[in-house]
């Protein structure tokens, strides 16, 4: 009788313990799930948006690349002068987005988010910088972006630039604070060694960027990228 309670306080010692172990390990599924999914670099996270490096830096961003009168440009052009110029806001008001940390975007093409944006504007199934730039890139190509995301980064050179980031292309990048972020190539003149690019949630929550910087300052900003889709 003793050897059969012994047992089964065994037993019951040992189912404890497994569910233990379980629960820690799902636990830490979890919560590794939840990093994984929303946590950004801390700073930026508190803002709600990505900050102007080049602002920050006293980089002058106002000398564009003369665009090319054509038909694949035109569109483009008239999006950057008249509906999102440069300091306007990718938002539902026209203002300053309220914060938009937790916003869930729609899980099919859409421009209404699930829940937590505020007055954040998303666009094929993405929100903020990335349906900007998702937007952008269809405005100008004519087609949607067709690459998916990878967690391999890769470092980006001046050659990189000149012979992948070229105009028309869209971009996904890491930025020197540790944050992704997406930017659309409008133009880029390898003689000079500048590139324009056109972005958003970028110096304020959901604020347009148009900006023209020197390869090596785009690199300081933005020292690796996860992916691009040319035109």
């Amino acid at each position: 009788m003793k050897d059969n309670s012994r047992r089964f306080a065994a037993l019951i010692l040992g189912l404890v313990m497994l569910l233990t172990i379980c629960f820690s390990a799902t636990a830490a599924t979890r919560e590794g799930d939840r990093a994984t999914n929303f946590t950004v670099h801390s700073h930026e996270e508190e803002l709600g948006y990505i900050p102007d490096y080049f602002a920050e830096h006293g980089i002058d961003t106002t000398n564009h690349i003369p665009l090319a009168s054509t038909r694949t440009t035109a569109q483009l052009t008239t999006m950057i002068n008249s509906t999102y110029p440069n300091g306007s806001y990718y938002s539902t008001t026209g203002k300053a987005c309220s914060s938009h940390a937790s916003c869930i975007p729609p899980s099919a093409s859409g421009t209404v988010c699930v829940n937590g944006c505020g007055t954040c504007k998303a666009y094929e199934a993405s929100i903020q910088c990335q349906a900007f730039a998702r937007l952008a890139y269809r405005t100008r190509n004519g087609k949607s972006i067709t690459t998916g995301q990878t967690s391999t980064s890769y470092s980006i050179t001046d050659s990189i630039i000149s012979s992948n980031f070229t105009a028309g292309t869209m971009v996904r990048l890491k930025t020197s604070g540790g944050t992704i972020h997406s930017v659309l190539i409008v133009a880029n003149n390898t003689s000079t060694k500048k590139v324009s690019i056109y972005h958003a949630n970028y110096g304020g929550r959901c604020k347009v960027a148009y900006q023209t910087v020197t390869y090596a300052d785009f690199t300081s900003a933005f020292p690796t990228y996860y992916y691009y889709c040319k035109p």
